[in-house]
């Protein structure tokens, strides 16, 4: 829902991080760029494990 909605309260160019479990990052990455977010990513936390993943909106 979160993903689904974002584009509507974020400004071109803006970026939605989210934090989520150890082993959803492939997910929510997939939700990122079915909903047309550019240069999606994940970043590890310190056990090494990919738990934010993020993306911008095209500008």
């Amino acid at each position: 829902m979160i993903v689904a909605q974002a584009p509507d309260h974020l400004e071109a160019g803006g970026w939605l991080m989210l934090e989520h479990g150890y082993d959803q990052a492939e997910a929510v990455r997939e939700l990122l760029l079915t909903r047309g977010f550019v240069e999606v990513h994940s970043r590890k936390d310190l056990g090494g494990h990919q738990r934010i993943s993020l993306g911008r909106l095209p500008c």
